[in-house]
């Protein structure tokens, strides 16, 4: 995906989509952590169900403390919203 391409998905685009390309920015960022891409499958799978909160509850509980702040701060941010509409 193209720089462009993910900045006009994330103007156009709504929060679900949005938290679904983080977590597929994830497997490739995070590849050496297995026990981190058990929980992105996991929030994935929440995401997919519309279960915002269950999966701010997971992520609050197992991200990684390598990952930057704001990093989490964003996706944290993405499930709120998402849960919003």
């Amino acid at each position: 995906m193209s720089l462009w391409e993910r900045i006009q998905g994330i103007w156009s685009g709504d929060a679900h989509s949005e938290l679904l390309v983080v977590l597929d920015e994830w497997r490739t960022d995070y590849a050496f952590d297995d026990d981190f891409q058990h929980v992105t499958e996991l929030l994935e799978s929440h995401i997919l169900d519309e279960e915002y909160e269950e999966a701010e509850h997971l992520f609050d509980e197992y991200y990684p403390a390598y990952m930057a702040q704001d990093e989490a701060f964003y996706f944290i941010r993405l499930l709120r919203e998402a849960g919003l509409y």
